[in-house]
């Protein structure tokens, strides 16, 4: 097991941890701009110095758009909302992951939602996603 983490280990190594967070924190504030240029809410904090490498965001019909987004091979996490919070996607990009992919996510956001693809998913959350 330790064997096959060296690979990984010396990814992370040569690419630097101040350069991966950077880079997280780029990705984040890219998908909170997107978000916010649709309307949605954000879930998750806003300011650089306390924001995780993933964002939460609350959107119309969440789990059917998950649905929608896993079959297209999209992955995104659902989380459902308790205690009369909000349903939400949680995205979290890797330092390997690019802004083109971010802008992809959001662009087959539009078309489900402008297609009415979702529409045909269930509400019924019947496992973990």
């Amino acid at each position: 097991c330790l064997y096959t983490a060296s690979d990984g280990l010396r990814i992370i190594e040569q690419t630097g941890i101040d350069n991966i967070r950077e880079k997280s924190l780029s990705m984040t504030e890219t998908i909170i701009d997107q978000s916010k240029q649709r309307g949605f809410s954000i879930c998750s904090p806003l300011k650089k110095d306390i924001r995780g490498g993933a964002v939460s965001i609350n959107l119309p019909e969440a789990f059917k758009i998950k649905q929608a987004l896993d079959h297209k091979k999209i992955l995104v996490d659902f989380r459902k909302g308790s205690n009369k919070k909000e349903d939400v996607i949680r995205i979290g990009p890797h330092f390997y992951n690019q802004k083109e992919e971010i802008n992809h996510l959001f662009k087959k956001i539009d078309e489900i939602y402008s297609s009415g693809e979702y529409k045909k998913f269930s509400e019924k959350i019947e496992h973990v996603t």
